[in-house]
């Protein structure tokens, strides 16, 4: 009740119109990650990363993304299997259980981690945990600069690809474009260094001032919580299951 009287001043952020908030996404996906870790059953495993396939549907990615990723996910975990497999003393029923059991994992960790990236918006997390005053200024600014870096890197690599495409270069040539974009990552660096610099920055700098509300919704805090009681019951039926 706080928080929504501290904030009600603000202009909502786009992160309040999802159906769940990005940093409850981002803890629910943590929450999986930590649990592929541990002595689950295999079925567990794969639940839970339908679970949140599901949940990467309902954050508004299509059914067509989620394959595609999917694939993905197998296509570079696959070498992780034919290693257990080649590079055995001997090949027994318990090591080609332990080389599947490691391809589940790794893969559905590889899938959810592709998912991730469509799910939530990390530069809108770090808003709302400045927000929040759970970061200090100096690395709220820090992350932001290398998310935004990240995708500038990305329309920088398409633009020097297109260009040695439309050149006629070979693969040869096209793979020594690397030159380009480490020297634009370079400068890149330099001017956001400066940027932060420019901004000073320091120990006891003042508390930021937001236009936008970043904070949760009562509807995303309810979805939240029915998210995670739903993967603990999922959780903890699987796990009877296979006991049973």
């Amino acid at each position: 009740m706080m928080d929504d009287i501290r904030f009600n001043t603000h202009t909502d952020a786009p992160i309040r119109a999802r159906p769940l908030h990005d940093a409850h996404v981002l803890g629910l996906l943590m929450l999986f990650f930590i649990a592929v870790a541990l002595p689950m059953a295999w079925h567990t495993v794969v639940a839970l990363a339908l679970a949140l396939a599901v949940l990467a549907r309902i954050q508004g990615m299509t059914w067509r993304s989620i394959v595609i990723r999917f694939g993905l996910a197998l296509l570079l975990s696959w070498s992780i299997w034919l290693w257990n497999m080649i590079f055995v003393a001997e090949r027994t029923p318990e090591t080609m259980d332990k080389a599947n059991q490691i391809l589940l994992r790794v893969t559905t960790m590889t899938w959810v981690a592709l998912m991730s990236g469509k799910m939530l918006n990390l530069r809108d997390v770090v808003s709302f945990a400045l927000q929040r005053g759970w970061l200090s200024m100096n690395i709220a600014y820090a992350l932001q600069l290398s998310f935004g870096s990240i995708e500038l890197m990305r329309a920088e690599i398409r633009r020097i690809m297109l260009s040695a495409t439309l050149r006629g270069l070979n693969w040869r040539d096209k793979f020594l474009q690397w030159l380009p974009i480490l020297i634009f990552a370079l400068r890149h660096a330099t001017r956001g260094a400066m940027s932060l610099r420019a901004r000073g920055l320091r120990a006891d700098s003042v508390r930021k001032t937001f236009y936008y509300n970043y904070q949760s919704t009562r509807t995303q805090k309810r979805h939240a919580w029915l998210c995670l009681t739903l993967l603990i019951v999922l959780t903890f039926l699987s796990e009877w299951f296979d006991r049973t």
